[in-house]
């Protein structure tokens, strides 16, 4: 994605979603994760999926934002206990997205993704 092109927006709240897709890049700071989430049953004025993008570092440190999010996201999936493959195991992982709306450093406003939260299966 680059500087010109439209990303999705949304008004502040909380969203049901799912996890697409998580691709490592390369940025002027070093490597980091984007997690690309569909908004569940949310479409653009033109009919197009919204999806939002949480970029986080790579650290997997326990308070890191890329271990909280892929913890929320293996609660979903019941995958607390055992060692996952993040690009496999988590993708299609239902889940909450709190969104709060902000503005870069250029002014634009832009909605982040400021937690991601899981989704319980229902008590049997």
């Amino acid at each position: 994605m680059n500087a010109t092109t439209e990303r999705n927006s949304v008004h502040d709240g909380i969203y049901p979603a799912t996890l697409k897709k998580i691709n490592t890049v390369t940025t002027p700071h070093g490597e980091r994760h984007q997690f690309i989430f569909l908004l569940d049953d949310l479409k653009t004025k033109n009919g197009c999926p919204i999806t939002l993008m949480r970029t986080t570092s790579t650290s997997l440190a326990p308070k890191s934002h890329a271990q909280s999010i892929a913890t929320a996201l293996a609660r979903s999936k019941n995958l607390s206990n055992q060692p996952i493959v993040w690009d496999i195991d988590l993708i299609d992982a239902p889940c909450f997205l709190h969104v709060e709306n902000q503005k870069n450093k250029m002014g634009r406003s832009y909605s982040n993704i400021e937690a991601v939260l899981p989704v319980y299966a229902e008590a049997h």
